[in-house]
């Protein structure tokens, strides 16, 4: 008997355990399809908590204000919703009907028309009629805590659309507004007439509000390149459970016992209940990735292939690690404690719980001791950033196998010890 012939009949036993399939596929695939609905974004379909709803009360009724409404509503990822009164907006933000609410005051167009040149470049040491931004122009903002950074955003979206509007009219006030603005058309006129390209109409800057992702990473990538893979890894390591109660089972029908008799190596056995399990863990990723693409349109990166050595290495050092808890478990309740915590600690210290961009410093620095970091430091290098550093992804790899290494070595010696 070779260990090739061990692998394929723990393969055919696995297949025959449908519930243990059920496990290790389908529960994954339900658990990510659950995040999916929470979070509003599932199969295309986009709940209305992935838009900033905008509630907007305008008790001004000015032409100015009714274009920075409509300029609001053109941004990506804004709806603008208006409401008869301020009572009634501030309801709908604090029952979670609107993220916030925007109050354009009475004295809103009043206060325009008091604005100086100067004022203009004063707000920002906090100085002249613009000191105190939307609020010197009778703008209230309302949110909940929760939303605060977005009512920022929104905020200062506004305030930028709102000075885009006004300093042309108030620069046009005096003899220096006017100059410089002659000037700086005169400027736009010559250079367009020098550009090779014919002139294009387009709007003016505003603050973007979509956040650029740290370290280079792609502006495009989504939260679902950081969930899908958290919860891959995670899920990928609870293949250490089925795998001890594998031996325990063999060990107490006495087939192991038989095994460790049989013209095969202690390495060499090992290899082959390992293999089964290694190969239902490939499938595994791989169902999952394809799931995410499908379900939530998760990018696979711009090099695919690079996803690859890293499922790969990941199911090895799973199937490593779960090798060591299966040669170290005595019963079954052992494998249901023991194991359990392993895996589920390990997985909240490696990051699969959290995006490793939303863990404090300390913490990144503790996640490396488990081989769920590594392989999410690979997998968001390979599938977020738009030029994947291959020496990252290496280095991640080089790691994820010296886990296994280590693991297997630990379970070879462990072996020796059962009965």
């Amino acid at each position: 008997m070779g260990w090739f012939h061990l692998t394929w009949k723990d393969l055919r036993l696995q297949m025959r355990d449908r519930r243990s399939l059920a496990v290790l596929l389908i529960l994954p695939l339900i658990f990510i399809s659950i995040i999916g609905l929470s979070t509003g974004k599932l199969l295309g379909w986009r709940a209305s908590n992935q838009v900033i709803q905008v509630a907007w009360v305008d008790r001004d009724g000015g032409e100015l204000a009714k274009r920075l409404q409509a300029k609001l509503a053109e941004k990506g990822d804004i709806q603008v919703i208006s409401y008869p009164d301020t009572v009634t907006a501030k309801r709908d933000v604090f029952n979670g009907k609107a993220t916030m609410s925007l109050t354009i005051g009475p004295e809103f167009q009043k206060r325009i028309d008091e604005l100086e040149l100067r004022d203009f470049f004063t707000r920002k040491v906090g100085k002249g009629k613009l000191a105190k931004g939307l609020t010197s122009l009778d703008v209230e903002v309302e949110t909940k805590a929760s939303w605060s950074w977005v009512s920022k955003l929104v905020s200062n979206n506004l305030y930028s659309l709102t000075m885009d509007e006004v300093f042309p009219t108030v620069a046009k006030r005096h003899n220096l507004g006017r100059v410089l603005i002659r000037n700086m058309e005169a400027a736009a006129e010559e250079e367009d007439a020098e550009s090779p390209n014919p002139p294009t109409t387009s709007e003016p800057p505003s603050v973007k509000l979509e956040a650029s992702v740290a370290e280079g990473r792609s502006a495009k990538a989504t939260i679902y390149d950081r969930l899908v893979p958290g919860f891959t890894v995670m899920f990928t390591f609870f293949l250490v459970n089925v795998m001890a109660r594998s031996f325990i089972a063999e060990r107490d029908l006495g087939t192991l016992r038989r095994l460790r008799i049989a013209p095969l190596t202690p390495a060499g056995l090992l290899i082959g209940k390992t293999l089964p399990y290694l190969l239902v863990s490939l499938l595994q990723s791989a169902a999952l990735f394809v799931f995410g693409r499908m379900s939530y349109g998760m990018t696979w990166g711009e090099q695919p292939l690079l996803l690859l050595p890293i499922i790969f290495c990941t199911s090895l050092a799973a199937t490593s690690l779960g090798l060591l808890i299966a040669t170290s478990v005595r019963t079954d309740s052992q494998v249901a404690s023991y194991s359990n915590l392993i895996v589920i600690t390990t997985a909240g210290i490696g990051g699969c719980f959290v995006p490793r961009d939303w863990m404090p410093e300390l913490m990144k620095e503790i996640s490396v001791i488990t081989p769920h970091s590594w392989s999410l430091i690979a997998y968001l290098e390979a599938m977020t950033n738009p030029q994947p550093d291959v020496a990252v992804i290496a280095q991640s790899c080089l790691v994820l196998l010296g886990f296994s290494a280590l693991f297997f070595a630990a379970g070879c010696w462990r072996f020796r010890s059962l009965a």
